[in-house]
């Protein structure tokens, strides 16, 4: 089903369609159970269907119908905080490392002989 197919339907009919193909992906779902599918795309087809079925009946609950989706913009931040930055904060600066000299390693505990395993 075409985007262009989906704008053209009432909102009622995008419901019914909605219901109809989310029962026959159902369906589709329980005999995959049973028997061998023959074309294991139609899952993933019938899911982008019932996707862009469901995302045309909100936009329009939404009053957005008619608007593409890159004019649509999230809202604005409220006035008394200020807008997230999304840019990363710069790496902490390291000390650089002493030439010559290892770094302190905690000390480490002693390996259990044998003699304390009991047989």
């Amino acid at each position: 089903m075409k985007a262009g197919e989906v704008h053209k339907m009432t909102t009622e009919e995008l419901a019914a369609e909605a219901e109809r193909l989310s029962r026959k992906l159902f369906d589709l779902k329980v005999s995959a159970v049973t028997e061998k599918i023959e074309d294991p795309s139609q899952f993933r087809k019938m899911r982008a269907d019932v996707a862009r079925l469901k995302t045309e009946l909100r936009a329009r609950t939404l009053g957005l119908a008619g608007r593409q989706a890159s004019a649509i913009r999230p809202a604005e931040a409220p006035a008394g905080k200020p807008a997230k930055s999304s840019a990363r904060k710069p790496a902490a600066a390291k000390a650089p490392a002493k030439s010559g000299a290892k770094a302190a390693s905690p000390a480490k505990k002693p390996a259990k002989k044998n003699a304390e395993v009991k047989n």
